[in-house]
């Protein structure tokens, strides 16, 4: 969604690459905030629509998205855009510790400074749609009763404060906590119907040599 000063774009707005015995679409955005020289950041709603259509058109199975937007922004990208199976984000922002699930798109965080891969394998199966991992969604259900937990106590504490400063922090804390909530939709997956997915990281130091396939890309990637 980088145009020129004519209007074209600065980048081909999204490619198909040979997935298997399938096809995978892959699509990038710029963030509408984005500061660029001499070019200017169009709609990424509006681009990331123009790209999933293309790319359903063609045939893809599946649709990435490599975004650079913050955690909300990626959020209500997916909660406009139909039809995008993962944003794979970058910028500002920290990853979570379960995969946000808006509709049916996972937003991914990468890590900050390149330090970790992340192995994302997807196994396709028949006519299902829309993806599962009874790890992530094991994990969701895990850190939703914690956070249920967490929240009941702030809760008490708010009821108890005496001034109006400790108030305001408490409240903060809750909001905090009350949003998190609301990113754990995965715990409410159920695999009927669904492709299976895995999800695991990689440190890039000596251990990437355990995974021959990564360190195989890392070499290509540096060459």
């Amino acid at each position: 969604n980088l145009l020129t000063a004519q209007g074209g774009r600065v980048f081909p707005g999204w490619r198909v690459l040979d997935a298997g015995d399938g096809r995978a679409g892959v699509f990038g955005l710029t963030g509408a905030g984005a500061a660029c020289v001499g070019c200017a950041v169009a709609d990424p709603a509006v681009a990331a629509r123009e790209a999933v259509e293309a790319l359903q058109g063609e045939g893809c199975h599946l649709i990435v998205g490599l975004v650079q937007q913050k955690n909300d922004e990626a959020a209500a990208l997916a909660a406009t855009v139909p039809g995008i199976d993962f944003l794979l984000l970058s910028g500002d922002g920290v990853p979570d510790r379960v995969p946000q699930l808006v509709g049916e798109t996972w937003l991914l965080r990468a890590t900050t400074r390149g330090r970790q891969i992340t192995d994302l394998r997807i196994t396709f199966s028949g006519d299902a749609s829309g993806f599962y991992s009874a790890e992530l969604t094991a994990k969701a259900l895990a850190e939703r009763a914690a956070n249920e937990a967490r929240i009941q106590k702030t809760e008490s504490r708010l009821s108890e404060v005496e001034t109006p400063i400790e108030a305001a922090r408490h409240e903060r804390t809750l909001a905090r906590m009350l949003s998190l909530g609301d990113r754990l939709a995965l715990a409410d997956l159920s695999p009927d119907r669904r492709h299976s997915l895995t999800l695991s990281k990689v440190q890039l130091d000596e251990s990437v040599q355990e995974h021959l396939e990564i360190a195989e890309m890392v070499s290509e990637a540096v060459a």
